[in-house]
């Protein structure tokens, strides 16, 4: 794996039993960009995630990250890895502010000047010091990347970032990953069964379906440069049989 590979899936598979929950995954993603995982609820977009990041066995093959493999080398692979899975672990009754000091205590080397610095990145500065049960969601999610980015990971890893949000809440955070993305060139692995929105964000996507990766490739070059084909349009031509 070259140095601008931040993530290699190499034969990845979950098996639970009998049952192959995730197949086969081979792919991988360079740096700075924004891959989309797609598919629809059930797909192993999940299961998928908690194989990168270290909440569930893989049980065939490896996943690498920046070289390191999750199966072997994990706590030196999950340090370069920021992560929201379903929804983020925040506190509500405590504030903004007390839920990333919370956080920055579990970790080394994260100074009060970091918090500060990924507050005014995620756009939270003038409420950080409310309490997070009057937060929006839109809100709680940026909260969860501040989190996420609090140890300086190459990569985040999102599990359904825009799901529920409302348009505003929704533009806010797709605005957010481009940011981080092009300015502080992290690598971002988001799953998410909205196509659309997915089309507008990323540079690369995968399709995942029963488990098994159904594509995977540069949108531009799988949609037409003028966006000529819709990811919808994709993903039915290829899961109607």
């Amino acid at each position: 794996m070259d140095q601008t590979t931040v993530v290699q899936f190499h034969h990845a598979t979950k098996k639970v039993g009998r049952r192959t929950l995730v197949s086969d995954l081979t792919f991988e993603i360079p740096a700075g960009e924004v891959f989309g995982f797609l598919g629809p609820n059930g797909a192993g977009k999940t299961t998928t995630i908690r194989m990168m990041v270290g909440l569930v066995k893989i049980s065939e093959g490896d996943i690498f990250i920046k070289g390191c493999s999750i199966s072997r080398q994990f706590k030196q692979a999950i340090r370069h890895v920021g992560a929201i899975v379903e929804n983020p672990d925040l506190y509500k009754y405590l504030t903004g502010w007390q839920n990333l000091k919370h956080y920055a205590r579990m970790a080394s080397g994260i100074a009060k000047s970091r918090i500060e610095e990924v507050v005014e990145l995620v756009g939270l500065k003038d409420r950080i010091h409310d309490r997070v049960g009057t937060y929006s969601l839109g809100m709680r999610q940026r909260l969860g990347i501040a989190q996420a980015l609090l140890h300086r990971p190459s990569l985040l890893v999102l599990d359904e970032p825009t799901n529920g949000l409302d348009p505003q809440g929704m533009k806010e955070i797709k605005e957010l990953i481009l940011q981080l993305a092009s300015e502080k060139d992290i690598t971002f692995f988001i799953s998410s069964h909205l196509l659309h929105e997915m089309q507008q964000l990323c540079n690369r996507i995968g399709i995942i379906q029963n488990g098994r990766l159904l594509m995977e490739g540069d949108v531009r070059e799988l949609t037409g440069a003028a966006g000529d084909i819709s990811l919808e349009q994709l993903y039915f031509e290829l899961t109607r049989s």
